[in-house]
């Protein structure tokens, strides 16, 4: 009698949790998601090889500079290459894209994370990409950089 119990009290939690926050999105809207972070991705690389960092500052969400300051992080960017040197290539090695619904955020999610050759250390860039619900852009709102690189310079 308790087993039975147990599977319908178990039942419910698993349907209810396809709707709330993280549900799926469909594997075509998925894809045209993927594509759109990927060229803001891409729009950071080609601008951090070219070393406009005011520039790169369009591809934030404003939320990104609610928790980095913008000054400390165009002071950050260029330490980057720094420390690592310029990037050689990068290949995306990973991604997912969700749709999320919350009291502080709802909208598209997409994490994207690449592996970059630098002429120093390699390196893995992650970046969290959103699109708010009733915004027309994606853009980052987390990115981190990880490399021995930090360790040993």
């Amino acid at each position: 009698m308790n087993r039975f119990v147990l599977i319908l009290v178990s039942f419910p939690a698993l349907v209810v949790s396809g709707c709330g926050p993280g549900a799926a999105v469909s594997a075509v809207d998925s894809v045209a998601a993927k594509g759109k972070a990927e060229n803001v991705a891409d729009d950071y690389f080609r601008l951090a090889a070219e070393q406009d960092w005011a520039a790169i500052e369009a591809l934030y969400h404003p939320r990104f500079f609610e928790a980095m300051p913008l000054e400390t992080w165009l002071k950050i960017l260029p330490n980057v290459e720094a420390e690592l040197g310029p990037v050689v290539e990068c290949s995306q090695q990973n991604w997912n894209v969700a749709k999320q619904v919350s009291t502080d955020f709802t909208g598209t999610v997409a994490n994207l994370v690449y592996t970059c050759e630098h002429e120093k250390y390699d390196s893995t860039v992650s970046f969290t990409i959103v699109k708010p619900t009733g915004e027309s852009e994606y853009r980052i709102i987390g990115q981190n950089f990880n490399s021995i690189g930090f360790l040993i310079e």
